[in-house]
């Protein structure tokens, strides 16, 4: 008779309790973006407008960003690795509804479940590298988990250039979903196996009031967003944000005032390096998932790609994110915040190229490179130099739930970005073409950033 795994042992996450933490990481962040190079292929198969094809992606951003929330609290309370093991569960689960899908709406549904499982991954895998780890290599763990996290959305293009490529025993577009599947289980025998359980000892509420207030929040600005050519009314949602923000500013207060654990610590919001932070990083992420999902429509529909080379089209930007990523702390500890303004410079630089190939030479991966690759660079400097900012300024009793609002931010900022550079893009590609469409793109998230670099007030 085999002997039962005594995972409960194990106290000090091991090396390669980290790889099978980091492998479980990639999926969810992946999947972000992974569909992004799919959605021709799937739209041409199952049907629907711009705005269903949209929500594909907006409804997994969504559900990711609201669960977010209340993940952390939840690895906290009934401990991170049960927790962990639930969410790669339930998440592989929803990939295989996402990948036998008949029709855009079973596909949309299953997408907001694979987003609301996907959530409850990242904030587990970083406290238990946190709680779990040495502390001689808790740095260098935590580097790696920042790392992977980057280098997955960047890379989730051409993973899924290369699924739909291959296109395995004719899956075509569902590859890039029942992938997943094969993937989680190994993780999970490797989570039974090598990763220690962690919990908090003083596991704060789950406050699922202001969770509510706050998907109130962010779907009011979602769903106007991707809805609002084919649904006028939809645009009044909008009301609903700043009376819903204000009940939910209240709640929290109320809630730090009785000595309970609010959603967001008052203290988060006051801090002023860290709402410096967040303000600068929201605009950033939003168009930078706005210029993730452009990309590849414009690189398959409009200039005739094939859903690899799009996607060896963003290798560039992948490699220069990830290895970029890792000077980041060398960075910000001789040039200070200094490091974010070089990123929001870089950037655009970057993009500039692309728009002058777009206009002036013939469009290939070659040729797209070096913007590409410039674009990943800058990327990596503002979202590593921002992140590292933010983090240093959460005071030690309420680290957790920073990181947990700051996880919330990416995704929140991503999905509503999304929403709103798509219905522009669609509806501009649909009347001047694809190229125009994404030279508007680019031309307003250079804007962006250099208005950002301008008065982000992040200096040495």
């Amino acid at each position: 008779m085999l002997e039962p795994v005594r995972v409960r042992e194990l106290s000090v996450l091991s090396t390669g309790g980290l790889l099978v933490l980091l492998l479980g990481l990639l999926p969810p962040v992946m999947d972000v973006f992974i569909v992004n190079v799919a959605l021709p292929t799937l739209s041409a198969d199952l049907g629907g407008g711009d705005s269903r094809i949209e929500l594909v992606v907006v409804g997994y951003g969504a559900a990711f960003a609201v669960m977010l929330v209340l993940s952390g609290r939840l690895g906290d309370r009934f401990g991170r690795r049960r927790v962990l093991a639930a969410g790669l569960a339930g998440f592989g689960l929803a990939s295989l509804w996402c990948g036998l899908a008949d029709s855009m709406t079973e596909l949309i549904a299953g997408r907001v479940m694979q987003g609301a499982f996907a959530a409850l991954v990242p904030p587990q895998v970083l406290a238990t590298i946190r709680a779990a780890t040495p502390q001689a290599r808790r740095a260098r763990a935590v580097s790696w988990y920042t790392s992977v996290s980057g280098f997955a959305a960047t890379f989730a293009l051409l993973t899924g250039g290369l699924l739909l490529a291959g296109d395995i025993v004719g899956m075509s577009w569902r590859a890039v979903f029942l992938v997943n599947v094969p993937i989680g289980l190994v993780v999970l025998a490797g989570i039974a196996r090598s990763v220690p359980e962690t919990r908090s000892e003083s596991p704060g509420d789950l406050d699922p009031i202001g969770a509510g207030l706050l998907a109130v929040v962010l779907l009011a600005a979602l769903i106007p967003a991707t809805r609002a050519a084919a649904a006028p009314w939809t645009v009044t949602l909008l009301l609903a944000i700043p009376v819903a923000a204000m009940m939910l500013w209240r709640w929290e207060i109320r809630l730090a005032t009785s000595g309970r654990t609010p959603l967001v610590p008052p203290e988060l919001v006051r801090t002023t390096a860290i709402r410096r932070g967040l303000l600068l990083l929201a605009p950033f992420l939003a168009a930078g998932g706005g210029f993730l999902f452009a990309f590849p429509l414009t690189m398959q529909d409009g200039f005739g790609f094939g859903p690899l080379a799009g996607g060896l089209a963003t290798i560039p930007m992948s490699a220069a994110f990830f290895a970029v990523s890792f000077a980041v702390p060398r960075s910000l500890a001789r040039f200070g915040t200094a490091t974010v303004t070089a990123g929001l410079i870089l950037q655009p630089i970057g993009l500039a190229l692309i728009l002058g190939v777009l206009h002036g030479m013939s469009v290939t991966p070659w040729t797209i490179a070096p913007g590409m690759a410039l674009v990943g660079c800058g990327q990596a400097l503002v979202i590593g130099g921002v992140n590292a900012s933010v983090m240093a300024a959460v005071p030690a009793e309420v680290a957790g739930v920073g990181g947990g609002a700051l996880i919330m931010v990416h995704q929140g900022a991503i999905a509503i970005g999304t929403a709103i550079v798509g219905t522009v893009y669609t509806t501009l590609a649909a009347g001047h073409g694809h190229a125009a469409a994404f030279s508007v793109v680019i031309a307003v998230q250079i804007a962006l950033a250099l208005a950002l670099a301008a008065v982000s007030g992040f200096r040495r």
